[in-house]
């Protein structure tokens, strides 16, 4: 009930935000049984392979469509869930403060960013499968009262559950490792007897991890000068990271969907305080063991052990705008609030103060989770609210800059593209202004000045980013729908466009909108272009013409009677 009443801004007005469309309102996949297997044995069919998330949501598209209510409510009761979990789970570990621990991670502020974005179902249900795994895992074991007899239910329940969520987020891959470490804490004399266990298990999700990896580099894009960092740079980054994610769950304020990027200069002697402060803290920790415990030793470790993969050792595409997000630190964050809450627990106070101490946490947290819901309405409300912290968000006025658009606000629409634009010439800011230009000379009877600056919008995008499709599709549509037509020109951009396809979700893009329209544009070019080639006598270039528009759209009845007609 904690849990549903922070988030009531949520289940009452949260809509749709980024690319929520990709993963469920404009997910093909979902539509139909076909779409259903297509989730479990096409890896390219969705924009991540994380089929027990997409699942979920094939279920409740049957359900009730397209309304994010239902979508929204299922987030939030996974993430209650992995409360009660996590509360159970510090009981059997013996953790003072247990329920306010998990009261605590219930209702952080931070975690808004993952419970109310529906398409980070990744992060709400590969915890949860998390620690129900860790929980039979330690059942197993014989920890906490539980039977070390060796039977193998529990032991294959912790399997299957760990399976389950690497199908849902790799990034739980280092759960095995966290599990070595609660043994090495608690029960050290367990760690034996977990080991094999564990190191297949570690093994597996260092596979998967390592494709998700590759993936993110290969077909998201997560190269190029953007992250081109030194391992001296990465140091910093991870260092400052750190600090910045422990910060933000001590004090949740600002809170921001994306943080401006930091500047990394590995000359800064300061930017090396951070890497050092926290090496710094594991040694203390680790010197003062036998004195405190091993538990703040712990705690820190998983949380930075968790991180891992978010730190910047490894490229992740929303390192292109921002080196943070509260999202990445979901699971994380149990290390370090379970210390706190514990610690808090340990205080010499009265129980009273204590509990009044404890209410007050959690109905400020509530509070700021009314209030900070508010920004995930609709995309607009998302954007607005981000670049009201951060102006320096070029991504957000872009994305911005699209919603205005669709709504027919085109000079809004432009002010917001060049606000993006003057932060960063990124080539989807450009194509996109190029569309907007192509529009406005529309509206204007094909204004050639206009147009001209349309042209050179998508020529700059291509030359920035040779294979980004969309740009090449923009000039493909200005080659053949401006007055200015030129047909080889137009070919060569759509040709262009379909060749650049990404491999990821290629049959997915093919049926979007735009590329249906592009397709037919492209066959009507060859058609034009076969007819022009018959009136010069060039019956062969025609015919091949033909048969090139009937191959990227077959049965394309124009080009099917001309065909007719030429032979």
């Amino acid at each position: 009930m904690l849990t549903l009443t922070a988030y009531g801004t949520v289940i009452s007005d949260g809509g749709w935000i980024w690319d929520d469309n990709d993963y469920v309102t404009q997910n093909v996949c979902l539509r139909s049984g076909e779409g259903l297997v297509d989730i479990w044995t096409d890896t390219q069919a969705t924009p991540q392979y994380y089929p027990l998330v997409h699942t979920s949501f094939w279920l409740e598209f049957q359900l009730w469509g397209t309304s994010p209510t239902g979508f929204h409510l299922v987030n939030i009761l996974l993430h209650a869930l992995s409360a009660l979990v996590l509360w159970r789970l510090l009981l059997r570990l013996g953790v003072p403060g247990a329920w306010f621990a998990a009261a605590v991670f219930a209702i952080h502020p931070v975690h808004m960013e993952s419970v109310a974005w529906i398409t980070e179902r990744k992060n709400v249900l590969s915890l949860l499968l998390s620690l129900l795994s860790a929980s039979q895992f330690l059942r197993w074991s014989g920890m906490g009262g539980g039977s070390s007899s060796g039977g193998w239910k529990p032991l294959a329940l912790s399997v299957l559950c760990f399976v389950g969520a690497l199908l849902s987020k790799t990034v739980i891959a280092s759960l095995p490792a966290v599990l070595i470490l609660i043994l090495w804490w608690r029960r050290p004399d367990l760690i034996k007897r977990a080991l094999a266990p564990l190191v297949g298990m570690l093994a597996l999700g260092a596979a998967m991890g390592l494709r998700t990896a590759m993936l993110e580099v290969e077909q998201v894009g997560a190269k190029g000068a953007d992250f081109a960092f030194s391992l001296a740079d990465r140091f910093l980054i991870a260092g400052r990271a750190l600090w910045f994610y422990a910060g933000k769950l001590v004090w949740p304020d600002p809170l921001v969907f994306v943080y401006p990027r930091w500047e990394i200069d590995d000359a800064a002697a300061w930017q090396y305080g951070f890497p050092a402060a926290a090496g710094l803290l594991v040694l203390v920790l680790f010197a003062l063991k036998k004195r405190i415990g091993r538990g703040p030793l712990v705690a820190t470790l998983i949380f930075g052990g968790v991180l891992f993969p978010a730190l910047g050792f490894l490229n992740v595409y929303p390192m292109r705008f921002s080196f943070v997000a509260d999202h990445f630190q979901y699971h994380a964050s149990l290390g370090i609030l379970v210390l706190l809450c514990a610690g808090a627990a340990r205080i010499a106070l009265p129980l009273r103060a204590k509990m009044a101490g404890a209410a007050v946490i959690l109905a400020t947290f509530c509070w700021i989770d009314l209030d900070h819901g508010k920004a995930f309405k609709d995309e607009e409300a998302l954007w607005e609210t981000t670049l009201e912290a951060n102006p320096s968000a070029w991504m957000a006025w872009h994305n911005l800059g699209v919603i205005q658009r669709r709504s027919e606000r085109l000079d809004q629409a432009m002010e917001s593209y060049r606000r993006g634009l003057e932060l960063d010439r990124d080539p989807k800011i450009l194509e996109s202004i190029g569309e907007l230009h192509m529009e406005m000379a529309r509206r204007k009877g094909w204004d050639t000045r206009i147009l001209a600056r349309a042209e050179k919008n998508f020529l700059e995008a291509v030359e920035l980013w040779p294979k980004y499709m969309w740009a090449h599709v923009g000039l493909g549509n200005f080659y053949v729908l401006a007055p200015v037509r030129n047909l080889d020109k137009a070919i060569h951009h759509y040709e262009s466009a379909l060749a650049n396809l990404p491999a990821r979700n290629r049959s997915l893009f093919l049926k979007t909108e735009s590329m249906v329209i592009s397709v037919r544009n492209l066959s009507l070019a060859y058609r034009d272009r076969a007819r022009s080639r018959a009136r010069s006598g060039d019956g062969a270039g025609a015919l091949s013409d033909l048969e090139s528009a009937l191959a990227h759209k077959p049965g394309f009845p124009p080009a099917a009677l001309d065909l007719v007609w030429l032979r």
